[in-house]
């Protein structure tokens, strides 16, 4: 960083007209000369990387155990970090005129590249320039959802209506700073918010239910009332999962089997047969998610 301003102040010095803040503009590019390296760093610092989480987070009380905090981020606060790291070897008069000058150009030509910092983290091919232009909004969640399940996936969307009908908004940084602790910056502001376990969490399940046994609502395996693997929503559509007496987490697969059996014949949504097939249909617990939405 010192040594690229030095190399712009030696050039300046030969076309003494570096005295004020209009003379560097008068012949400072647009920033696109910024190397590479230096380009880069500033980007992750805009996204808040190597900042310390007490900045972020002052207080611990602000960010609870199983509580999400939604945010705005504040540009002033950014430029005036910015502005700090681009302060390194100023030392005149004239180095404070250059980076007056050229902090603008800066901030546009770095915004461009702020979705590429994680597209590099990912191995991802580098997609083309953007500008970066409104506010930038993301959320803080500390839970053990985080530890529990490292591939949990988010969407963000800018409008809480028709979100099957939008692409979701850039993810500009998304990152686990502790075990139970996750970061996720956008591009742009959210009304809706969908967190997801990983896909890979499809699985067979049940509920507990409040006097500690296991249940599972129903769903139609034949019959014309209802399509296929449709949960039946009567309140009595419910068996229960009957455990082994010795090993409380191991299920009697016949006797649970026969229970499915007599709660959807009594529902008139069992086909002629019940084989392992619909026995899956039963059983299978997709990936659960959640939705947060902002309250106008």
């Amino acid at each position: 960083m010192k040594n690229w301003k030095l190399d712009k102040k030696d050039f300046m010095q030969a076309s003494k007209v570096f005295s004020s803040t209009e003379g560097w503009q008068k012949i400072t590019s647009d920033g696109k000369d910024i190397p590479q390296n230096i380009g880069q760093w500033i980007s992750r610092l805009k996204l808040f990387y190597g900042i310390p989480f007490n900045y972020l987070v002052p207080e611990d009380r602000m960010l609870p155990l199983e509580s999400i905090r939604f945010f705005y981020v504040d540009q002033n606060w950014v430029r005036a970090l910015v502005g700090g790291a681009l302060s390194i070897g100023r030392s005149t008069t004239s180095d404070l005129s250059h980076d007056e000058a050229v902090g603008d150009s800066v901030h546009q030509n770095v915004n461009r590249q702020l979705h590429q910092v994680r597209e590099g983290l990912l191995g991802k091919e580098l997609s083309a320039a953007d500008i970066l232009d409104g506010e930038c909004a993301g959320f803080l969640l500390r839970s053990v959802l985080v530890s529990a399940w490292p591939g949990l996936e988010v969407e963000a969307f800018a409008d809480k209506s028709d979100t099957d009908k939008q692409t979701p908004l850039t993810i500009l940084r998304m990152e686990r700073l502790a075990d139970n602790v996750l970061l996720c910056i956008f591009k742009g502001v959210f009304e809706r918010l969908q967190i997801h376990e990983p896909p890979e969490g499809l699985h067979f399940g049940a509920d507990l239910s409040p006097d500690g046994k296991y249940t599972k609502i129903v769903r139609a395996v034949g019959g014309s009332k209802l399509p296929l693997g449709a949960q039946v929503m009567d309140k009595d559509a419910v068996v229960d999962v009957p455990m082994r007496e010795k090993a409380p987490r191991v299920i009697q697969i016949e006797a649970l089997v026969n229970n499915f059996k007599q709660m959807l014949t009594e529902k008139e949504v069992i086909g002629s047969n019940f084989t392992s097939a619909e026995f899956a249909v039963e059983m299978i617990e997709s990936a659960k998610s959640g939705v947060f939405d902002k309250q106008n």
